[in-house]
């Protein structure tokens, strides 16, 4: 079950009331590259630019993320909600913060859980492919 949460639009913001932002897995990632190639295609798009690759990629992760807008379902049926597009950058500005709350990591838990981990001393194989002890004549 994906996590799913409803945002009210903060001041200054007419694009939605709220919005129903969800949590993404991994079938999302490849509805996401569709609907990336989709968008390299359109007429204008710089192949060459690693800024145009990488604000396609951050666009269609948060519109994927969007389940609803003022209680009206978007993205039914595996078709991008071309709205997201319409919206004003400070929305989607807004938006994207709402995807990076659901979809984002806490980088100092991370950062906390790298320090704890632990190192795990798996068994040496021998040359037959079993578990080596250690013992006389192994190796």
């Amino acid at each position: 079950m994906r996590i799913e949460k409803e945002f009210r639009a903060p001041k200054g913001i007419s694009a939605f009331k709220t919005v129903v932002v969800r949590e993404l897995d991994g079938n999302d990632e490849v509805q996401i590259a569709v609907w990336c190639d989709q968008a390299r295609s359109k007429p204008g798009f710089s192949k060459t630019s690693m800024a145009a690759e990488f604000q396609v990629q951050r666009n269609e992760e948060i519109r994927c993320s969007i389940v609803s807008v003022d209680g009206k379902p978007v993205n039914v049926n595996g078709a991008a909600w071309g709205g997201f597009d319409t919206w004003s950058r400070r929305a989607k500005l807004a938006v994207g913060r709402f995807h990076d709350d659901l979809n984002g990591l806490d980088t100092e838990d991370l950062e906390k859980c790298v320090r704890e981990g632990k190192p795990v001393i798996a068994p040496q194989t021998n040359q037959n492919g079993g578990a080596s002890t250690g013992g006389p004549g192994e190796g």
